[in-house]
This record gives structure tokens, C-alpha cells and sequence, in this order.
């Protein structure tokens, strides 16, 4: 699989775990509800971190810096965001 397809991949499975899941222990629910909370829920930087299409953009240049066996394991998790989607019967669409 080519290096680009492998960092987008983690790139989307980052979005989606930083703006959608709570994650392990809930950091990434935590981390959210503290950037609403500094920020204040109609900031800009509030619509990031809940946006995976507006994240990806951030998140795209710290995976880009990330070793590939780093990037493999997080487009892995990718995938499986992706397939675990489909199965439920959900779109897979990007709204602007």
C-alpha cells in the first residue's frame, strides 16, 4: 500500500477518534470537552475538534511527520473504522 494511502488512512482514523469516540479511558471525549470549555462551544477551534473533516486538516501535517511503521498501525485502525461504518449501513460521505 502506497505511504500516501496508509497516512490518510491514520489521518482518518485520528478525525474520527478525536471528534467522534471518547476513547480509551475517555481522553479524547475529555479533550474535547476541555477545548469547548477554553475556547467556548461557538469558536472556531470548538468546530475542530468536533468536525473530522476540519481535524484532518491539523492532523494531517503531524502524521505526515510520523515514522511509516507509526502511520501503518493507525491506518489499520483506519480501516477498521471504515469496514465497522459499512457494515452498520452508514455513508461514508464527507460534508462541507
Amino acid at each position: 500500500m502506497s505511504s500516501f494511502l496508509v497516512r490518510a488512512l491514520a489521518v482518518y482514523a485520528l478525525a474520527v477518534a478525536l471528534t467522534q469516540k471518547e476513547g480509551p479511558g475517555g481522553v479524547f471525549g475529555r479533550a474535547r470537552a476541555g477545548v469547548i470549555r477554553e475556547f467556548g462551544e461557538e469558536s472556531s477551534v470548538a468546530a475542530g475538534v468536533q468536525c473530522p473533516v476540519c481535524a484532518s486538516f491539523w492532523l494531517a501535517w503531524v502524521v505526515s511527520l510520523l515514522p511509516e511503521w507509526a502511520a501503518r498501525g493507525l491506518a489499520l485502525a483506519g480501516v477498521t473504522v471504515v469496514v465497522e461504518r459499512l457494515a452498520q449501513g452508514q455513508k461514508l460521505e464527507i460534508v462541507l
